[in-house]
């Protein structure tokens, strides 16, 4: 038995030490701010973290200091299954950093604690799966944070404590069961939100009172059906909502309240057979409003005129509802329908996100 488990030991021994491990920087600065960037490379397979140097030779003039940016970008054959903890160490002025596809696993709470100027950190089709509670306790200056298409089941209820800066927030195409409900209190200066595509049966109040500053909400892609009432009521703010291929059925105007400044709304490709028209009597006069493929309409309306018109019936269907009637026979069909339909399993691309950020802000 000794002498089996001694082979064994040997044999890890001779593949690990037979695999390349390493790490390096090349140094770009990067148009058009010329942004001085650690394009990073890395093969780390076992996650180790006794790294104490980046290799790398610095542009003329230049040092770790000025090092603003790392980004790790696809490569096919180098990949690690944490963030190396050198990072941070060696570059103190670092404030953006990008892991795409690099096969990271984990966040633990010692990986990102020096790198406290970060303020854009995006990860994105790796394979992480936990984050330590604590992960981003140091990253106070965060004003955007990105996980898509992570494995990942929830998030710790204090992972965002901290980030009382943070402006953008997209959690997109992740495998959440659930969330817990006071995630999200810290971020009361949240402007953008995406939510998409991350499996989420049920909404919660307690996601949105806290982010009375939140102007464009984008949830698509999430079977939630039902729109909770007093969800949205906080929002005064909001400009900007996007409720795709959600199984909404029925729009009540007290989920909701008054958005003055909502100009924009998508409900495409749900299964809406009802509208409270009071939900439109809240809303900015000019708003443009899209609710192709539903049961009761297939329109896109601008302005309050053209909305009156074309949901007419999504209007007076609402008002022959009976709520504690479940033999409403357009009730019992949707019913029916929500226990088959699922949403639409678009892919919802990297690139498209990064474009729709990049838009917003310069980066």
């Amino acid at each position: 038995m000794k002498l089996i488990l001694f082979l064994i030991i040997l044999a890890n021994f001779y593949m690990i030490s037979g695999q390349n491990i390493f790490i390096n920087c090349r140094y770009v600065e990067i148009d058009p701010d010329k942004k001085y960037t650690c394009d990073f490379t890395i093969n780390n397979p076992y996650g180790f973290d006794n790294f104490t140097d980046i290799p790398g030779e610095h542009l003329p003039g230049k040092s770790d200091k000025d090092v603003a940016s790392v980004e790790y970008h696809f490569r096919r054959f180098d990949f690690s299954t944490n963030i190396p903890s050198i990072i941070c160490r060696k570059f103190p002025n670092l404030i953006h950093l990008f892991m795409f596809s690099v096969g990271i696993e984990k966040i633990d709470e010692f990986e990102l604690r020096d790198c406290k100027n970060i303020t854009f950190l995006l990860m994105g089709s790796n394979n992480i799966t936990s984050i330590a509670e604590n992960a981003f306790v140091e990253n106070t200056k965060l004003t955007i944070f990105m996980i898509h298409e992570e494995p990942i089941k929830t998030l710790p209820e204090n992972l965002f404590e901290k980030q009382h800066k943070l402006e953008y927030l997209i959690l997109a195409d992740n495998n959440f069961d659930d969330l817990p409900e006071n995630i999200f209190r810290s971020l009361k200066y949240l402007k953008f939100f995406v939510f998409w595509k991350n499996g989420i049966k049920n909404l919660k109040l307690e996601w949105f009172h806290p982010l009375e500053n939140v102007e464009e909400l984008w949830l698509n892609s999430n079977y939630f059906g039902d729109i909770p009432k007093n969800i949205f009521t906080h929002l005064s703010n909001l400009t900007d909502l996007e409720m795709l291929d959600t199984g909404v059925s029925v729009i009540h105007s007290d989920s909701f309240g008054i958005h003055p400044n909502l100009t924009r709304m998508f409900f495409n490709n749900n299964l809406i057979y009802a509208i409270d028209e009071k939900f439109f009597d809240n809303v900015n006069p000019n708003v443009e409003a899209d609710f192709r493929r539903n049961i009761c309409t297939n329109r896109r309306a601008v302005g309050i005129k053209e909305v009156k018109k074309e949901f007419r019936q999504c209007f007076d269907n609402y008002k022959k509802l009976s709520e504690s009637s479940i033999d409403h026979p357009i009730k019992k069909m949707t019913n029916a329908m929500n226990s088959n339909i699922r949403p639409d399993q678009r892919n919802i691309k990297l690139e498209n996100i990064i474009k729709q950020l990049r838009q917003r802000i310069k980066f």
